[in-house]
């Protein structure tokens, strides 16, 4: 008799789909298909494009009322091939999100090969982004997910040796452990990542003080109050309704960006908005 891979069902001969789970029936729950990671339906239904995209037919995803979450089915005999692709696709798709973090965050004009395209516009808008918080982040992140998938293992193994106080048999212990192995797996592989995530911001952190740090001193020597309205010939005791001062803060802050673009060329815009502001504010306020 048939049998239905997710809802067990047994179903007479002749069915070839659940009526309930509109899933292909098979002929033993021993070969049936099993779940394998879970999630939100988007990114499991990738996963499961991914699969059969690269061979793995009869994959297939299933919305668990119980978890309250979408699972992702395989073939039984396509279990381990499988979770090594899948594997190998968040590891990638990890290391693809770090490159681009990297390529915004660190980006150079010299990096352009003679002939080649155009450099990204540093001075694109934005708001300004504290990268040691951000490493900070990074770094909570990274402590989370690496203490969960360590305990996830740990308690596995725990599992298996059957010391903890709880017991399962058969398919289904096997299944469960699959899946959460997996899981935890996935944890340690996002863990790993962040750190280096970290190390990146860490390193460009250190950078962007340093350059913080001669800006400051640049603006020190060379934007006090005065100077700036006297380059501006700005009479500031005229301006005495909203409008005008509002006007004055647009005019003094185009001239303290343009001056910063000038003496530091490799400054972005998110950047120099936050210093032109603060200075500003500093001298004004």
């Amino acid at each position: 008799m048939p049998w239905c891979p997710v809802c067990k069902n047994e179903y007479v001969k002749g069915y070839t789909h659940c009526s309930d789970c509109n899933v292909e029936l098979v002929d033993s729950l021993e070969e049936a298909p099993k779940p394998i990671i879970f999630g939100e339906e988007a990114a499991v239904s990738q996963m499961a494009d991914f699969l059969k995209a690269n061979g793995v037919e009869g994959a297939f995803i299933r919305y668990d009322e119980k978890e309250k979450a979408h699972e992702l089915y395989v073939p039984k005999d396509k279990i381990d091939d499988a979770k090594k692709m899948i594997t190998e696709l968040l590891r990638k798709r990890a290391q693809e999100e770090e490159a681009l973090e990297v390529e915004e965050m660190d980006v150079d004009d010299s990096d352009v090969a003679e002939g080649g395209a155009k450099a990204p516009d540093r001075r694109k808008g934005g708001s300004y982004e504290d990268k040691s918080a951000k490493a900070e982040e990074y770094k909570s992140s990274a402590v989370a997910l690496i203490v969960v998938g360590v305990i996830g293992i740990v308690a596995l193994v725990l599992f298996w040796m059957g010391i903890l106080p709880f017991r399962m048999y058969g398919m289904g212990k096997i299944m469960f452990s699959g899946v959460m192995g997996f899981m935890f797996l996935v944890f340690l592989i996002m863990g790993f990542n962040s750190i280096k995530m970290y190390k990146t911001y860490v390193g460009v952190a250190s950078k962007e003080n340093t350059l913080m740090d001669d800006i400051n001193a640049f603006l020190e020597a060379n934007m006090l109050k005065e100077q700036i309205d006297t380059t501006l010939h700005i009479d500031a005791s005229s301006a005495d309704d909203d409008a005008a001062q509002a006007q004055l803060y647009f005019v003094r802050i185009e001239y303290i960006k343009r001056q910063l673009f000038e003496a530091f060329p490799e400054l972005d815009m998110p950047l120099a908005d936050k210093m032109a502001d603060d200075w500003y504010s500093k001298q004004y306020d």
